[in-house]
């Protein structure tokens, strides 16, 4: 009850059942008001509810543990409050809060980035009074800003406090380091310190790479001796006993880039030499192979650096749980929908990491949060296919996920008719994939994204969490058979998992950013939505109506639409209610049936086309009505669809449909 009123911000209320329950003597745990808590910052977005609430704890004769005060300073890190940051640390011993280094880590890296370094150098005093001691993370997050401000000496002065404090350097620091020297051109300097990472115990990692700008310089200087020494060094690492903090996937991948970038700079440098060109007496002796030689080797360093992620500790990152983060993997996030949900999770200041195959899913939707969330550790994307079972292991072993979202599917009813095995194969088989790795990986929570078409077509209306599943084409019956190996699977774990059994989808972002760009070759097997707009835009001659003998009022299909901006909500909510050993089960609609002749007159309001429509014979494998009973899902996880005019919603979309008449590529 408490979760449902703090989600809908209903303050008073949450206060009002605080009391009553503090009145009949319940007796209140840190985990009980840790979740409220996470519940106002991350869900009802309402940090000074929050904090509020974190003060209010002795008055229930409940301390916070530092796991909760850790979380509400990282919440306000991320929202960049500095000043309440300060208050909340301050209060520390009257909430009778042990603070650890992981506290100081997250004010030592808020106080960076809200540019207040010496206050965070001042930290590293503090420390010792509180009986704790700065450890490697807390030095990286200095070193890092200094470098970033071309103050690469300070650096290397904290590099040294460091060490005499025992601390060693990881490659992170190295990586720091390295990148301010080649920032400032200090190039021997940061060649050397690059070779000294191996005597130290230190192993070159993917950002180790930002050694590329340094390279560029080099060549340009005709330094090819120097080049030749890193090639060779990259060549000795390939051979070198591997570190026991990286995994050995890890380290064969950086080898081989090693091993392919030492090869082509060999090679660059001997087209060099055996074309006899003389740096020191180039005027007198040009030669156009050589120069070209020399802007190839240039441009392709510029793409190698490029391509580098902004922070050097963003890799690692993902591989490590942090308290008060939870780490969401959303298979499909390049997807429609699942761009949708992974926007969502990134306000809330989830950490995501989007796995897809891009084969219905659009890199240029991930391209745009990436713009929009560009700070390390916030996004990562990864290319596989969730058919590959070694791909998918590997990936989880190398991320610390805290939950599953798995949207990855193809989603078409006419296809799947057309092409049964592989709807069974992606569907069926890749889900048994993606849970025998979370099994394998102790990971605990699933939110699966299914289909009202796992109900066929039902006697009755409106249709229920109860209705008998009775699919009637091979992507409904491959959804249902994954519902079914889910839930096996969960009654002998302990897994936390949600099914989202949802509806037609309509809508995109309301501000703009996402929205549906299905394949050309797709839009045959598309939503109606994208047929419309099609026809609006004159992509097509007009929109094809398949079935008007359907026992309905008009006699074409009567279907529940729901907004997308609705439905990613209701996975949010999901997500945070899912309960260990629990199972839930919900429908996500309006409750509200529209048909397709309903459907095309909003659709032409919204875009004011006068859109042709050819009525053609039934497409197999479709049934005649179906609308949802969202009683459970508001009763349960207080979700209710707030977006339900369909020309509104029609409208938001035909924003981003003009603004993009070719998808992505042409934003």
């Amino acid at each position: 009850m408490i979760d449902r009123l703090a989600c809908c911000r209903k303050f008073s209320d949450v206060e009002e059942v605080l009391a009553r329950a503090r009145a009949e003597r319940f007796r209140f745990s840190d985990e009980f008001f840790y979740r409220l808590i996470k519940m106002y910052g991350n869900v009802a977005n309402h940090p000074e509810k929050a904090i509020e609430t974190l003060f209010a704890m002795p008055g229930y004769n409940c301390w916070p543990s530092t796991k909760t005060f850790n979380y509400v300073l990282h919440m306000l890190v991320c929202k960049r409050q500095y000043e309440v940051v300060h208050e909340v640390y301050l209060s520390a011993s009257s909430l009778g809060v042990t603070l650890d280094t992981c506290c100081f880590n997250i004010l030592v890296k808020g106080l960076c980035q809200f540019g207040k370094f010496d206050d965070a150098i001042s930290l590293l005093y503090e420390m010792p009074k509180q009986r704790c001691l700065p450890n490697v993370t807390t030095y990286s997050s200095l070193m890092s800003f200094l470098c970033q401000r071309g103050q690469v000496d300070k650096a290397f002065e904290l590099c040294e406090r460091m060490q005499k404090e025992n601390i060693a350097a990881d490659t992170i620091v190295y990586n720091i380091l390295i990148s301010g020297l080649c920032r400032e051109q200090r190039v021997t300097e940061a060649f050397n310190l690059f070779k000294s990472m191996v005597p130290e115990g230190c192993y070159p990692n993917s950002g180790t790479y930002q050694m590329s700008r340094a390279l560029g310089v080099c060549r340009a200087a005709g330094h090819v001796s120097m080049l030749m020494n890193w090639c060779s060094i990259c060549n000795a690492n390939k051979t070198a006993s591997q570190p026991l903090h990286m995994r050995p996937s890890q380290c064969a991948a950086i080898h081989q880039h090693m091993q392919q970038e030492s090869d082509r700079l060999l090679n660059g440098v001997l087209v060099l030499e055996s074309s006899g060109m003389d740096f020191s007496d180039s005027r007198r002796k040009p030669n156009v192979v050589g120069k070209f030689t020399v802007a190839a080797a240039l441009t392709v360093m510029c793409i190698i650096v490029l391509k580098q992620s902004p922070g050097f500790s963003s890799t690692d990152v993902f591989s490590l749980h942090e308290i008060g983060v939870t780490h969401v993997l959303v298979t499909g996030g390049a997807g429609y929908i699942g761009s949708h949900a992974t926007l969502r999770l990134l306000r809330d200041n989830y950490r995501v990491t989007i796995v897809d195959n891009l084969s219905r899913g659009n890199m240029g939707a991930v391209r745009v949060l990436q713009r929009l969330f560009p700070e390390p550790g916030r996004l990562q994307f990864i290319y596989a296919d969730l058919g590959d079972a070694k791909a998918v292991n590997k990936i989880f072993s190398e991320n610390a996920f805290d939950a599953v979202m798995h949207f990855a599917a193809v989603a078409y009813v006419g296809e799947s008719t057309m092409e049964p095995l592989r709807y069974y194969h992606n569907i069926t088989s890749n889900t048994l994939t993606v849970l025998e790795a979370m099994a394998a990986h102790n990971v605990k929570t699933l939110i699966y994204s299914s289909t009202c078409a796992t109900f066929g077509e039902p006697d009755t209306m409106p249709i229920t969490e109860a209705t008998p599943q009775n699919p009637i084409n091979p992507y409904g019956k491959a959804k249902k058979m994954a519902e079914d190996i889910i839930l096996d699977f969960s009654k002998r774990s302990e897994m936390a998992v949600m099914i989202l059994r949802y509806f037609n989808v309509i809508g995109s972002d309301p501000e703009g950013r996402l929205g549906e760009a299905p394949r050309p070759e797709l839009r045959e097997h598309g939503r109606i939505s994208g047929a419309c707009f099609d026809a609006a835009l004159g992509i097509i001659p007009g929109l094809k109506v398949r079935g008007t003998d359907y026992p309905t009022a008009d006699g074409t299909c009567i279907r529940d639409y729901i907004d997308v901006t609705d439905l990613v909500d209701a996975h949010v909510k999901a997500l945070d209610k899912a309960q260990p050993g629990k199972v839930g089960i919900y429908n996500v609609g309006t409750g509200h049936g529209r048909s397709v002749k309903e459907f095309v007159e909003a659709c032409k309001k919204a875009t004011g086309a006068s859109i042709k429509v050819d009525f053609l014979t039934r497409r197999p494998g479709d049934y005649a009505e179906v609308y949802s009973d969202p009683s459970k899902i508001h009763d349960e996880l207080n979700w209710t669809a707030r977006y339900t005019d369909l020309r509104e919603s029609l409208s938001t979309a035909w924003k981003w449909q003009k603004a993009h008449p070719n998808g992505y590529g042409s934003a």
